[in-house]
């Protein structure tokens, strides 16, 4: 919390006193914990693991802009997905961070503002976002380990079963445009599977007892 110092002063005219407050601080706290807690989360997850599905490095890399960084470069297929993922976090970010700002306001306000205590709120800590942190496996540079391996390839799995369902609608629909779009995206996330899914190392099946004498042997009739 940022805050400004200062000598207390004596106003001929005190603040007017405020309106009853407890139910729009109640409805506020809600808001804002269902946005930290729950939305949020869930929004910069999502984000996180589209930017591991899409970040390139490819010639026809597209810029998709998140708040506060750098352009994630984006294959051309997943721009509209991604996109919509970084807006969706961006405005969750936003409204949390105006809804401590005007909970802020309202308990300073409600206080007596800049006469308590010397000081006068500026703004609220605001929601730190978590994406980066978030992030299960870094894009395009291996995983951690094989579990890490394993949970992305059974999310990119359903992914591509959204898109699946996603393009058989958009066909049903007669919506043309939008149905190659989702081919489109379809056929570079059913590569990007093949990829993933091709390094996976299979542990070697275990061999039991009564198999080892089996084993470089054959009968002969």
């Amino acid at each position: 919390m940022t805050t400004i110092a200062h000598e207390p002063e004596q106003l001929e005219l005190p603040l007017p006193a405020a309106p009853e407050m407890t139910t729009i601080l109640t409805t506020i706290e809600a808001r804002l914990s269902a946005i930290t807690t729950r939305a949020l989360p869930r929004a910069q997850t999502r984000l996180a693991f589209l930017e591991s599905v899409w970040v390139t490095e490819d010639l026809d890399a597209r810029p998709v802009f998140v708040d506060g960084e750098s352009p994630i470069l984006c294959h051309p297929a997943g721009v509209e997905r991604l996109s919509l993922a970084a807006a969706d976090a961006s405005a969750l970010n936003a409204e949390a961070r105006a809804l401590a700002d005007l909970q802020a306001a309202i308990e300073v306000y409600d206080a007596g503002g800049a006469l308590v205590g010397g000081e006068m709120t500026v703004h609220a800590d605001a929601p730190a976002d978590d994406r980066r942190t978030a992030r299960a496996v870094e894009p395009r540079a291996g995983f951690t380990d094989l579990q890490a391996r394993t949970e992305f390839v059974h999310r990119l799995r359903q992914y591509v079963e959204q898109v699946a369902r996603e393009r058989t609608t958009a066909v049903t629909a007669g919506n043309l445009v939008k149905a190659a779009a989702l081919k489109a995206e379809l056929a570079a996330l059913r590569v990007r599977l093949r990829d993933v899914t091709s390094v996976i190392h299979r542990r070697p099946r275990k061999v039991e007892a009564s198999d080892r004498g089996r084993t470089g042997t054959r009968r002969i009739a």
